[in-house]
């Protein structure tokens, strides 16, 4: 009888063990095909990095980080709902982890629906989070008070934010946006010129920054801009149309006609693939 029950619990023990290093071997895998997919993301092949997120998934079900990852992916290749799917589902698995409020925060500020913001960034910060997890508590309540319009609360949470996480781009981004509101191209400027110096090798950077110059109205310094993001691509649709508003305001109309032609031409193409 007694050795019957040794045998019974070193199956038993044995089993446990087993299932212990299989679990152990697809976590080490899962976290292996994750940086893959991360690398895949900075390199901006998207169809293998969507592939790689999801196969982190699948490899380690448990683990909340990897659907927050995909998530905050989807949100930048403007699949809002998928990224929704994920930040709920992220939340359900690991409600302790702030980064899964703060991904459906951000789903809700490009939705522009700040009051949904506030509270997702609410339960973040009733978790007390720190460091940079703070930072991005701080810019995401930053982005809903500038949807709301209110600039000077917007501009403090910004600047908190990026006390602790100085080289966000978005951040960056939005603080000059919001600047240029309250009516200080000036420093706007600044912070424009802060955003290329931390990020100088990204299309999508010279794209952002031209465009914000047009926007304040500084025609000729976002012709410069975007003629860089175009020495990257120069069938870009979105470089190229901001470029004819430019020209377009600064009366060189022969050349703005030209620009938008190469846009709807490029565009067309696009719409054809």
């Amino acid at each position: 009888m007694f050795a019957t029950i040794n045998f019974s619990m070193k199956k038993y023990f044995t089993l446990l063990t087993a299932l212990f290093l299989i679990s152990a071997l697809n976590a080490q895998d899962a976290a292996v095909i994750y940086a893959e997919a991360r690398q895949a993301e900075r390199d901006q092949d998207w169809s293998k990095a969507e592939a790689l997120y999801s196969k982190a998934i699948k490899t380690d079900a448990k683990n909340g980080d990897y659907l927050i990852g995909r998530g905050n992916f989807y949100l930048a290749m403007s699949k809002d709902d998928k990224a929704l799917l994920d930040a709920n589902s992220a939340i359900k698995l690991s409600p302790d982890n702030a980064n899964a409020h703060l991904l459906k925060a951000r789903y809700f500020v490009y939705k522009d629906m700040p009051d949904s913001v506030m509270i997702n960034v609410q339960n973040a910060m009733n978790l007390n989070p720190t460091g940079m997890i703070l930072a991005k508590c701080q810019i995401a309540k930053a982005d809903a008070y500038r949807l709301l319009k209110d600039y000077d609360k917007a501009y403090e949470n910004y600047t908190l934010g990026l006390e602790r996480d100085t080289a966000n781009i978005e951040a960056l981004e939005n603080i000059a946006l919001v600047l240029h509101e309250k009516g200080d191209n000036k420093q706007a400027v600044f912070f424009l010129e802060k955003l290329i110096q931390t990020n100088p090798y990204l299309m999508d950077t010279y794209i952002n920054v031209g465009y914000i110059y047009t926007k304040i109205g500084m025609f000729e310094e976002s012709l410069s801009y975007l003629d860089e993001a175009l020495s990257f691509d120069p069938q870009q649709p979105i470089a190229l149309a901001n470029k004819a508003f430019a020209q377009h305001k600064l009366t060189m109309n022969t050349e703005a006609l030209a620009t938008v032609n190469k846009a709807f031409k490029t565009t067309q193409q696009i719409l054809l693939l």
